[in-house]
């Protein structure tokens, strides 16, 4: 069963470095690559690169078995857009274009389950196990 073990959030928390890359050509070769260097963490970017949410789901495939966790640079600061990214099963987004305080609560929004956000709940995505894993999600 998947569990998820945010192991950059921790060592931020603790204090520790964090080493991470771009991977900014939809292709999960690159992220794969990326992955076997020793990222800690592998950046997607849907703002700037060519990829979709199709693309950005074989590439966290490809990341899979590795230490490096997937990060996710959205297209937007777009509530539908950060839920489908973390449906998907991304261990971070990181928003463009946050400039006011109204925009970077939007975002927090997008990312959390009420009563903090708007985000909602299912068990069928790739991030909840397909409903296998729903709990540890």
């Amino acid at each position: 069963m998947r569990t998820f073990e945010n192991t950059v959030k921790q060592k931020l928390c603790a204090g520790k470095k964090v080493v991470g890359a771009w991977a900014q050509i939809g292709s999960p070769i690159t992220a794969e690559i990326l992955a076997e260097a020793g990222f800690d963490v592998v950046m997607i970017d849907l703002e700037h690169g060519p990829g979709d949410i199709l693309t950005l789901l074989a590439q966290i495939q490809a990341l899979k078995g590795n230490p490096a966790l997937p990060f996710v640079r959205a297209p937007w600061n777009d509530f539908v857009a950060i839920k489908r990214i973390l449906d998907a099963g991304v261990y971070g987004v990181l928003v463009p274009y946050v400039n006011t305080r109204a925009e970077a609560e939007a975002a927090v929004r997008a990312c959390k389950y009420p009563p903090y956000g708007i985000r909602g709940i299912a068990a069928s995505p790739r991030a909840a196990g397909y409903g296998q894993g729903s709990m540890n999600y």
